[in-house]
């Protein structure tokens, strides 16, 4: 019996012994062959990220020699190695945080090679028989990936052969049980995206750590390169899944949610020099009070500290440059991107704005979006990072935000742009905030169509875009207490369009109660631009413009509709050259058209829709404005000189002919549609804007084209508001710029154009060029002293004109500001801080040229163009129906009355004929009768018969 269970028990070891060696065998010729000692199989291993991390029992480490092994325990190591190539062949990513969330990507980019230390991901000189206390690092070398519970210890020698891989568990090399050797696998190459070990060492070394979070640093600034665009407050936001999928190592393996983190600069331990600057200040002060936030019944916000190096009355040593020590001048609170009404998007396209609802905490760290506009003025190079119809953003520039007795004046920028394009992060308002001790608030608006477009009646009034700034302002007026900012000194400020701007808010009735003053440059709202109230133009104009997008229908209802299908892109894109009026787009009279019920529109009201009642004249007539109202206006010398510079077939003299200017003249006349006289136009255009001297110069020739185009459209609406607002006992100030700055190098004949105080208002001499778009930077070597006055001359001025609502309440420079008076037009002419003069009615002459002759040359300045398709009614309304209704009945009664004229008139000659043919068959048979007497026969007769008969036979 003993024999035969012996005998039993030898056979079925030799059967185990032959299943292993054709299982092998078969492994062999697939994978190669590979001689290794083999840890038994553990449970903990399936794990990926618990293979070299966590800690198991020496057991489950223990060596063993295979040739030496029984079967089942080479039973076991099989099918562990088979378990774990299945595994990692069908093997993704699964951490969710990872760029790489759901592919198959390999993690590393090179392969292994084990006679080249420095291609070893787990960095050069990485010894795999040196033992640490926590698990294996792979980029780091001085940490090993056996555990401190290995039982081979320290001084463990690997029976492997000197061509063993040390990275074969990271590839798909697999060992051959029977001939002990090493063989390059046959099948492609396995990898497993999941191997990637955790960073939890306290063993670390520290340079290689530097330079990890380097690495780390450069892949967060990339991927907020993708993210830019998304809006922060999005749910999205920061969403692995919406990634790029660049394939980079997950550095977050390990890590907390990287997504509790925003990009951002200070705050979020991050710089950011088109936002902070370039200069930095020593670490100490970086890391100290590096976020400030204040509190607003919306909810807290967030914000950063910008720290300035440079400023008025710094020494040359002390500047930043070659010899610059990191002095601290001043440290300014900033706010970035503060929303102040609800996006409007969908169905809040071509309608009034909303307020924004509350949040818990605001992180203001970064400029938001642009609002659309034509592609052209896009870029960084513009200043204009990205766009997005979620645009109504606000930032706020403060001196500071803790507890101080007293409120500083708020200057309220509203950007130009022919209201068209532009947007707020291209004022930085550090400077200006930090020399005048003054709260700056810079705020975005609805451009183009999506901010002015208007059907004139209840469908679209228009007016989005001031409605969206009369927003703004409320929400200004409301808050800015928060940021130590005083409510009743706002002074609203804008160059060009926002000058018109401005000036609309402060005479509208919606908002003339929160403006005290007005600082208009190089702008009015008196100007033919500011404000229309031709309702036939802006019908005409919404109508070409919904033809550019497809939009071929002629009821106002179904035009906005189709524009409202519209992307943002689209609408903001298409670009118009209107041929009546200067610009295409301008806030419209209101005062004429309908507004939508109170039940139109759930959530608007119909005095939602209101903004402008009157033309401009008449509402400073009436005054309209708060009556401790101030104003402030200034031209520069060459305002229009962008016309020629923007002219690229002028290049590359831009010389103006006389034909040139002849035709231009002509051109402004068809687009001013002055019809009545073109021709006493032309000739008084002509007359005035002559060099007589030398009528055929080019030279001077180019000079009174550029005198043409500043006074008709810049110049002389600011005479006349300025006139206006003194003949109304309002204080008022006026400048007019003659200093250039030499670092732009314009030509001679452009040396002080439009907009040029930008500079000087922003401190732009005395900032890092980094604030500045690529196209508006100027080195700060390239400044001189007289730019630096000149800048603090404008910031100190106009911070004096808010807090006291006059420019120089003490000299500046011993430059006193005088006040304007009634027929004494006093205005200060800025040549230089040390060369400035007081001069008396600037241009008066060409001014009253435009502002009295030529309206009583033409009539009215209003044009006369009438658009393709226009309704002196609305389709689908009782007053059509009623009309309609008794046209018909008239035309029927009409056709009934003509029908029975036609009837009475055939009747009448059918009757006629009868008669006539009854007569004549009389007369046959009187004249064949026999009759009795002659007598008798004459009865038959009528008188002309009786005549015509021969006498003889009567």
């Amino acid at each position: 019996m003993r024999l035969c269970e012996l005998c039993i028990s030898i056979c079925l070891m030799a059967s185990s012994g032959c299943l292993v060696n054709t299982q092998t065998t078969e492994h062999t010729r697939l994978y190669g062959t590979f001689n290794v000692n083999r840890q038994p199989y553990n449970a903990a291993y399936d794990d990926p990220r618990n293979r070299y991390s966590s800690s198991s029992s020496s057991s489950s480490y223990a060596s063993s020699n295979i040739n030496n092994s029984s079967a089942a325990n080479k039973d076991t190591i099989y099918w562990e190695r088979t378990r774990e190539q299945l595994r990692n062949q069908h093997a993704i990513n699964t951490d969710r945080y990872s760029p790489n969330w759901g592919s198959n990507d390999r993690v590393f980019e090179t392969r292994y090679d084990s006679r080249n230390l420095n291609s070893d991901p787990r960095g050069q000189g990485y010894d795999p028989n040196r033992q640490t206390s926590s698990g294996y690092d792979s980029r780091n070398p001085s940490y090993s990936r056996y555990p401190s519970s290995d039982s081979r210890g320290v001084g463990y020698v690997d029976g492997r052969n000197q061509n063993y891989d040390s990275k074969a568990l990271f590839d798909s090399k697999v060992p051959n049980f029977q001939t002990g050797s090493y063989q390059a696998p046959s099948a492609p190459a396995l990898s497993s995206t999941n191997l990637q070990d955790s960073r939890g060492s306290a063993n670390w070394d520290r340079e290689k750590e530097r330079e990890r979070e380097k690495e780390r640093e450069r892949e967060r600034e990339r991927e907020r390169e993708r993210e830019r665009g998304i809006d922060r407050d999005r749910s999205y936001y920061l969403n692995s899944r919406t990634r790029v999928n660049t394939n980079p190592v997950n550095s977050n393996y390990g890590q907390n949610n990287p997504r509790t983190k925003l990009p951002g600069c200070g705050v979020f331990d991050e710089w950011r020099p088109d936002l902070m600057g370039t200069c930095r200040p020593d670490y100490a002060s970086n890391v100290q009070e590096r976020d400030i936030s204040v509190t607003t019944p919306y909810g807290r916000i967030r914000g950063f500290y910008v720290h300035l190096f440079d400023g008025p009355g710094v020494p040359i040593g002390d500047r930043p440059g070659v010899y610059h020590n990191g002095k601290l001048w001043r440290r300014i609170s900033t706010f970035l991107g503060i929303p102040y009404a609800t996006p409007p998007v969908n169905e809040g396209r071509f309608k009034p704005p909303r307020p924004k609802r509350a949040w818990s905490i605001w992180d203001a760290v970064d400029f938001g979006p642009a609002c659309p506009q034509p592609v052209q003025y896009v870029g960084a190079s513009k200043g204009v990072r990205y766009m997005n119809e979620d645009c109504l953003y606000l930032n706020i520039f403060t001196p500071n935000t803790g507890a101080v007795p007293e409120k500083f004046p708020v200057i309220f920028y509203i950007h130009g742009g022919d209201f068209e394009r532009g947007a707020s992060n291209t004022f930085p308002g550090h400077t200006l905030a930090a020399v005048g001790d003054v709260v700056v608030v810079t705020v975005n608006y609805r451009l183009g169509a999506l901010g002015f477009l208007s059907t004139a009646n209840e469908y679209s009034p228009g007016n989005y875009g001031m409605l969206d700034l009369t927003m703004a302002l409320q929400w200004v007026y409301d808050n800015i207490y928060a940021f130590n900012g005083n409510k009743d000194m706002i002074t609203a400020y804008g160059p060009g369009a926002g000058a018109a701007a401005a000036g609309l808010l402060a005479i509208t009735p919606g908002s003339s109660h929160m403006v005290r003053q007005v600082f208009g440059q190089s702008g009015s709202p008196l100007a033919d631009w500011a404000a229309v109230q031709d309702l036939l133009r802006v019908q005409n104009t919404s109508r070409v413009y919904g033809e550019r997008l497809g939009c071929l229908v002629d009821k106002s209802h179904k035009l906005i509709e189709c524009l409202r299908s519209r992307s943002f892109e689209e609408l903001g894109n298409v670009r118009l050259n209107p041929d009546v009026g200067t610009w295409p787009w301008s806030p419209v009279v209101d005062r004429e058209i309908r507004k939508p019920a109170n039940n139109w529109y759930e959530g608007w009201e119909s005095k939602d829709w209101a903004f402008l009642p009157d033309i401009p004249e008449e509402l400073i007539r009436m005054r309209k404005f708060n009556p401790s109202i101030r104003y402030l206006s200034g031209v520069t010398a060459d305002e229009a000189a962008y016309v020629v510079y923007n002219n690229k077939s002028l290049l590359p003299n831009f010389e103006i002919t006389e034909q040139f200017f002849d035709m231009k003249i002509r051109e402004y006349i068809h687009r001013y549609n002055y019809t009545y006289n073109p021709d006493g136009i032309y000739r008084a255009i002509k007359y005035m804007y002559t060099y007589w001297p030398d009528p055929k110069n080019t030279t001077h020739i180019r000079e009174e084209y550029i005198n043409f185009m500043s006074d008709a459209l810049y110049k002389s609406p600011s005479d006349s508001m300025v006139k206006m607002m003194v003949e109304n006992g309002v204080p008022t100030y006026s400048y007019v710029l003659n200093t250039s700055i030499n670092a732009l190098n314009y030509p001679f004949w452009s040396r002080v154009p439009h907009n040029i105080e930008y500079f000087f208002l922003t401190g732009a001499p005395f900032m890092d060029p980094d604030f500045f778009p690529e196209d508006l930077r100027v080195e700060r070597k390239q400044w001189n002293e007289d730019d630096r006055r000149m800048s603090e001359f404008f910031m100190k001025a106009l911070s004096n004109f808010a807090r006291y609502g006059r420019p120089t309440p003490v000299a500046i420079y011993n430059i006193n500001w005088p006040e304007m008076r009634h027929g004494w037009l006093q205005y200060l002419n800025l040549n230089r801080t040390d060369n400035s003069t007081l001069e008396f009615n600037y241009r008066q002459q060409e001014c009253a040229f435009w502002s009295e002759y030529m309206p009583s040359v033409v009539g009215v300045l209003l044009p006369t163009y009438r658009p393709f398709t226009e309704y002196w009614w609305e389709p689908n309304t009782p007053i059509s129906v009623a009309f309609w209704s008794v046209a018909g009945v008239c035309i029927i009664l009409l056709m009934v009355a003509i029908l029975c004229c036609c009837l009475w008139r055939g009747a009448k000659k059918a009757n006629d004929k009868l008669l006539a043919e009854n007569y004549m068959g009389d007369m046959v048979l009187t004249e064949n009768m026999h009759t009795e007497s002659k007598d008798f026969n004459e009865d038959f007769r009528s008188d002309k018969q009786k005549l015509d008969l021969p006498s003889t036979l009567v």
